[in-house]
């Protein structure tokens, strides 16, 4: 008895916390947890009428405990099926949300169902009148358009019309899904986004089959795209391709020499792309693009590309061209699982303005969205696997890069190399860095970091102030570590480890203001106090 008296207590200080009323309760869902008193509250509750407060909890006490005497002896459970019974049928109708709550419900469901074609915020617009009415006349809700062939073989051209109709006159995001049922609509598909292409800001193209990418751009060809900003084109599985450009179209293209061709690629798009617009950005991933073919297209965006990410598939045995000067080129990303690949482009590149690089081996040190034919578990061992994997020569043509500030390198290898080669071109790019990454990369990285800061001048030095490392020798992280402080060198902002150093974190907390694990702050500055003459920092709970 006295057990139930505790939850009686419990629901008591419940009730009176959220001060519910009669109208409360009938518009609680009756699978609600709170359900089951509801039935209570509307047999034995005054009437607000009689001068008793109805949201009082003590008025309906005495029945819960006159019940509980007689059920006592019949059920083990506290609450028999007297208190879970189905409430009473509702007699007032709920009172309608204010349109702007419904606005921005219908915001929240503005992208669309993964597993459906339809617009999800075509599905709520027939819940009410009044819903339609608020998402009819909301034209940012419609600025998302998706065209595929669903999975009932319906064809949504009708759709999409009215999307493109009640979005009026702001830019368009346009997805379209490729595939093999959707060829026979190609030129349905383009009648009907003619009229808009001049709205589009954003295109992401996918094609699930692989081989219509011809009918893919003969789908966006007749378009006048006047204000594109971001173009995506993928292959699912396979490769990715992704654009960014100025709004503006390319009025005059720079003269190629004679000698040099735009070659006819097995993706279009790159051609397409840069031929009519100011590309400011290009990614190409496990895309079977070689440099010979990359390197022409560079040269129609030498003018404006400011990020170029290359992830080089294919090989090229021999490659006659000039050197290309991106003179606006401030990111790089190289990524390989053959590192010659990755060095033929680099040599031929000269981006003065060039301060982050990023160097990946995604055979070694895998993406999530990496090709599972592409990573190194999966690929036949060669004899000559060694020394394909050996990127001395292409950090040695990342030298000529001065003014890098950001470097990060995943999964690079020397194999093959003698630490005197591996420190030559290191020695260069470790000065004036601000930002240093290596993520499962040779120790041989490792050592030369640590001999570089050795033997370097302070002012090579003191720039430093992130470093990321997976390295498992904690002996020699601790000791880089011990050697900045010894040379007078300021505390590093950032400092994150793999979880296996993370162990030893105490050793580093001298060393580094955020002690950062998987990502995560195990660490802060100390928060100095006056009450204290020697204030120590306390530990964390376990």
């Amino acid at each position: 008895m006295l057990q139930f008296f505790d939850i009686v207590e419990e629901l008591t200080a419940t009730f009176s916390q959220l001060n519910l009323n009669e109208r409360s309760f009938q518009d609680i869902d009756p699978r609600h947890a709170l359900a089951f008193t509801s039935s209570l509250f509307h047999e034995g509750m005054p009437s607000l009428s009689s001068g008793i407060r109805a949201s009082h909890p003590f008025n309906v006490l005495p029945r819960i405990l006159e019940q509980s005497h007689h059920d006592k002896d019949t059920s083990n459970n506290h609450f028999t099926s007297t208190f879970l019974h189905a409430p009473p049928p509702f007699t007032n109708n709920p009172s309608p949300l204010p349109d702007d709550i419904i606005y921005h419900l219908l915001q929240f469901v503005q992208t669309p169902d993964p597993l459906e074609s339809l617009h999800s915020v075509v599905i709520f617009s027939h819940v009410c009148a009044q819903w339609r009415a608020v998402a009819v006349h909301a034209p940012l809700l419609w600025t998302y358009v998706q065209l595929a062939w669903s999975p009932k073989q319906i064809n949504h051209s009708a759709v999409v019309g009215s999307f493109l109709e009640r979005s009026r006159d702001l830019p368009l995001s346009i997805h379209l899904i490729i595939d093999l049922m959707v060829e026979p609509y190609i030129q349905q598909w383009s009648l009907t986004l003619l009229p808009h292409a001049h709205r589009f800001r954003e295109l992401v193209m996918g094609d699930n089959s692989g081989v219509l990418e011809h009918a893919a751009m003969r789908l966006i060809s007749p378009l006048e795209m006047t204000h594109l900003s971001h173009f995506h084109f993928s292959i699912f599985e396979e490769g990715v391709c992704t654009f960014m450009m100025h709004p503006q179209p390319r009025k005059a293209l720079p003269q190629l020499e004679s000698n040099i061709t735009i070659p006819n690629l097995p993706f279009s798009c790159l051609d397409w792309t840069v031929c009519n617009f100011h590309v400011t950005s290009l990614s190409l991933k496990y895309l079977e693009v070689t440099p010979s073919e990359l390197l022409p297209i560079l040269v129609l965006a030498q003018t404006t590309l400011t990020h170029l990410e290359y992830y080089a598939v294919a090989q090229d045995e021999d490659i006659s061209f000039p050197p290309i000067t991106l003179s606006q080129l401030t990111s790089l990303h190289i990524g390989y699982t053959l590192a010659q690949s990755a060095y033929a482009l680099v040599d031929r590149l000269v981006a003065p303005n060039l301060s982050s690089v990023l160097v990946h081996d995604f055979g070694r040190c895998p993406e999530t969205k990496t090709p599972t034919a592409l990573r190194d578990d999966a690929r036949e061992t060669r004899p000559d696997w060694l020394q394909s994997k050996d990127a001395c020569d292409l950090l040695m043509a990342l030298c000529s890069f001065t003014q890098i500030t950001n470097l990060t390198m995943r999964g690079v290898t020397c194999f093959l190399s003698v630490f005197e080669d591996v420190m030559l071109p290191l020695q260069y790019l470790f000065q004036g860095l601000k930002s240093l990454v290596l993520v499962h990369c040779d120790s041989l990285l490792m050592h030369a970091l640590f001999d570089f800061t050795l033997d370097a001048a302070l002012e090579d030095l003191e720039g430093l102030s992130e470093l990321v490392i997976t390295s498992d020798d904690d002996a020699l992280v601790l000791n880089f570590l011990r050697l900045r402080a010894a040379r007078g060198l300021p505390k590093l902002k950032l400092f994150s480890v793999n979880p296996r150093i993370a162990i030893l974190r105490h050793f580093y907390r001298g060393f580094s203001a955020d002690l950062h694990v998987n990502g995560q702050i195990c660490h802060q500055p100390r928060k100095y106090t006056l009450g204290y003459p020697n204030p120590r920092e306390a530990y964390p709970r376990r």
